[in-house]
């Protein structure tokens, strides 16, 4: 009985060593596992080394022996290879395929792609600086040379406009400018009027004109007693009080007040109450007075040259 029972275990390992060369079929290279060891690593390390591209290609080399051979019924679950137990049950699954390796190295960039299309155009932003129609338009006040402008738009420099300097009247305060260095005060002494150009120092032109024409004119009647009048203003010289209206040099001119109840046509009184006097408009009673003179001159020669006469 003994004797059966050992030839029965020896016939045994002779089948279980027909499989394994069976399954493999080729001779143990220098680095295969040693004896107790049975990793699913050192398998396909086994196999790789033996003319196997690769893992996949292992496994699937595995897989084709496996399933050729006769013996103990067995079944893949993913990289897993199971045997059925002689009870029916399944063994352990052993996993054949091993572990990731570590990351390699990132290889060289790739050379660029196409340029793609262009994308939809996104709808149009707004701006505090613009109506929406390109014009510059702001609440704000806006200082150009200046890091703390006090008016909406306050330049530290030149202005320079290649056609019309155009300033519109404002409700309030009317349409002005004001040239000089009482400018910076926002409430200067001599506030001028509505559509008034104000200046502190000299203005020079080549030539001033006064729009003068007949069609835009009615009621037209020659000035009387423009001599009698004309003697009653006076021609003073006097000096600013603020030296910044003008230099502190001596200066001739009129008085306003004084102007006013002869002239009252000539002077105005601006929006601060200072006056103002339009010494243009002067031109004409004396123009009429000088006329009223000269009449006066030729009619004395003639008494004079009447009494040269009977003298005689």
């Amino acid at each position: 009985m003994k004797n059966t029972k050992f030839i029965s275990i020896i016939g045994t390992l002779i089948v279980v060593a027909a499989v394994v060369a069976t399954t493999y079929a080729f001779q143990e290279p220098a680095n295969a596992p040693t004896d107790g060891d049975s990793s699913a690593g050192s398998l396909l390390n086994l196999m790789a080394g033996n003319g196997f591209a690769s893992t996949e290609d292992s496994l699937h080399a595995i897989r084709q022996k496996i399933n050729g051979i006769t013996g103990p019924a067995h079944q893949w679950v993913g990289t897993s290879l199971q045997f059925r137990n002689s009870d029916g049950t399944w063994g352990a699954s052993t996993d054949l395929k091993g572990p990731v390796g570590a990351k390699g190295s990132t290889g060289p960039q790739g050379p660029v792609g196409p340029q793609g299309i262009q994308g939809i155009p996104g709808t149009s932003g707004t701006s505090s600086w613009t109506d929406g129609t390109g014009k510059v338009t702001t609440a704000m006040k806006v200082g150009i040379g200046k890091t703390n402008p006090a008016y909406e738009l306050d330049v530290a420099g030149t202005i320079h406009a290649t056609y019309d300097l155009n300033i519109q009247r404002n409700a309030a305060l009317g349409g002005y400018l004001l040239v000089g260095t009482n400018v910076q005060n926002p409430n200067p002494p001599a506030y001028p009027g509505d559509g008034h150009i104000k200046s502190y120092g000299p203005v020079e032109a080549t030539a001033f004109q006064t729009t003068s024409d007949a069609r835009l004119k009615k009621d037209v009647r020659t000035l009387d007693n423009s001599l009698e009048k004309i003697l009653q203003l006076r021609g003073v010289s006097y000096k600013w009080k603020d030296a910044s209206l003008k230099d502190n040099d001596a200066q001739i001119g009129v008085i306003a007040q004084e102007v006013e109840k002869v002239y009252p046509e000539v002077v105005e009184t601006g929006k601060d109450g200072y006056k103002s006097v339009e010494y243009g408009n002067l031109i004409a009673p004396l123009i009429e007075a000088v006329k009223t003179q000269q009449a006066e001159i030729e009619s004395l020669k003639v008494e004079i040259n009447n009494l040269k006469v009977v003298c005689k």
